[in-house]
């Protein structure tokens, strides 16, 4: 079997011929910008180049289709005539058993592909008869039509009703069906999930870059304007974040009692177990602002709990020296305990959804610096090659 190759030819005088197509495939701005180069560089190039595109009618022609398509024939179609010609006269080879199975594919695909056409249509039809195909495309204009000038709570005729149900009915068969050919057909990979072993910095902990504009020299006196709102000083290592950024969203919300805890799990089993062994301990996913903080008390006082034994002051007798740090509506609140502290106040989550509805602390560290360093986010993951942590996108995998 013969192989040929639609190359122009080498040699010292194709590279005109190969400038002149490469230029006329971008028009005539192409031509002039060359010929103002070639007048700055070499001047009689310049003056050979304006004296052919006067010649040869291109400084003067409008750039249209027309050219597009003669650049198409110049550069493509001209340059394969004398290998059709040559194929033409000494033949080509043919894998007959090749095309036979091609045509057989074909023959095929077109059947499922009719099928699919007259389930979509909700009726037997030829798909090679212009008519038919005429007549379902009118009545479903029609159809459309109807159901596009209706307003609501207008009659719709018993026909067109009938019409639109067996269409509704079809295109949810087929979306069914598909969807369950897909699901069953894909293999489903195994959950996985991974803790990041690294926790936070002071400056990796939000998951925004720094506050905008001149916080920096405001940071110090909103901190100090809070603590003396409250009563209370913070811990140093919560003033820096502040100093950092008023609060924010953050993907540092894990945290375990297990020490040497698994980072990796793989699974739904697995996975389940996850959930309960890393614990999430910032309910909000982020760090209130310093105006948001609040004593717990003062939030419990103005939610009407219908007693005094269903309060949260039931639960939390020293509920006035909480002081809120995030939360989740209000089943789950971050809590600062000054209840008892000497120096440092401990860090408690409250959970208000309780089997006997009292709420109870579920975790405790003794200091702020302590929970900090304990921090924990999920490791990124890729799923249908999208990049996650978590349950958070990150985007396309890199």
């Amino acid at each position: 079997m013969n192989s040929y190759s639609a190359a122009p030819s080498g040699g010292i005088l194709a590279w005109p011929r190969r400038a002149e197509m490469w230029l006329d495939a971008r028009g005539k701005p192409a031509w002039i910008a060359a010929t103002v180069l070639a007048f700055i560089f070499v001047w009689p190039v310049g003056l050979l180049l304006l004296a052919y595109m006067i010649w040869s009618k291109r400084m003067f022609k409008r750039t249209s289709c027309g050219s597009r398509r003669a650049s198409v024939y110049e550069t493509l179609e001209r340059p394969l005539v004398p290998v059709l010609a040559r194929m033409e006269r000494e033949g080509i080879k043919v894998d007959r058993q090749m095309l036979s199975r091609l045509s057989g594919d074909f023959a095929q695909s077109l059947a499922r592909l009719e099928d699919e056409i007259q389930e979509m249509a909700g009726e037997k039809f030829s798909v090679s008869s212009p008519k038919q195909i005429g007549d379902i495309l009118r009545l479903r204009d029609r159809l459309n039509r109807g159901w596009d000038d209706a307003k609501p709570g207008a009659h719709l005729s018993p026909d067109a009703y009938a019409a639109l149900r067996l269409r509704c009915e079809a295109a949810h068969t087929r979306l069914t069906e598909r969807f369950v050919s897909l699901r069953d057909s894909t293999p489903q990979p195994e959950p996985r999930l991974l803790i990041d072993p690294d926790g936070p910095t002071v400056d990796s902990f939000f998951e925004a870059d720094g506050q905008a504009g001149d916080w920096m020299a405001r940071a110090e006196a909103a901190i100090g304007a809070a603590e003396a709102r409250l009563g209370v000083r913070l811990p140093e290592t919560l003033r820096a974040l502040y100093r950092r950024r008023n609060g924010g969203v953050t993907d540092y919300f894990l945290a375990t009692d297990s020490p040497g805890a698994p980072l990796e799990f793989e699974g739904d089993v697995a996975v389940r177990a996850a959930d309960e062994l890393w614990q999430t301990v910032l309910p909000g996913f982020d760090l209130a602002g310093l105006e948001r903080l609040e004593s717990l008390g003062a939030i419990s006082d103005g939610i009407d709990f219908g007693s005094e034994e269903a309060s949260w002051r039931a639960a939390l007798p020293e509920i006035d020296r909480l002081i809120a740090l995030s939360n989740h509506g209000s089943d789950l609140w971050l809590c600062l305990d000054y209840a008892d502290a000497a120096f440092e106040p401990s860090v408690v989550l409250f959970d208000v959804i309780t089997p006997d509805g009292a709420g109870r602390i579920t975790f405790r560290r003794p200091d702020f610096a302590r929970f900090f360093d304990g921090l924990r986010r999920h490791g990124i993951t890729v799923e249908d090659g999208v990049a996650m942590r978590g349950s958070r996108l990150l985007g396309e995998e890199a």
